[in-house]
């Protein structure tokens, strides 16, 4: 009764490496947008309608100090140790 048993090796479904290959194609794709996204911020030149010959950074520094300025002329003084 020497019996020998013969196996098959089982055949298994492409199922798994169907679902992992479109997991990365998904992921691949998303990374190529996220890149293309960050690289157009960057190109991208901020929109500035200024007459004076002024970056947008300077002209933003020079209104700060201005503001500043009128600030420091409309605040009173006299009065503002009262609540203490």
């Amino acid at each position: 009764m020497d019996e020998q048993v013969v196996s098959q090796p089982q055949k298994q479904g492409s199922g798994p490496f169907i679902g992992i290959l479109i997991v990365v194609v998904i992921l691949i794709i998303g990374g190529i947008y996220f890149w293309k996204m960050n690289v157009q911020k960057k190109t991208a030149p901020a929109p500035y309608s200024g007459q004076s010959n002024e970056t947008p950074a300077q002209a933003d520094l020079n209104a700060d100090v201005n503001n500043v300025g009128a600030d420091l002329n409309a605040t009173d003084f006299d009065t503002i140790d009262q609540g203490l």
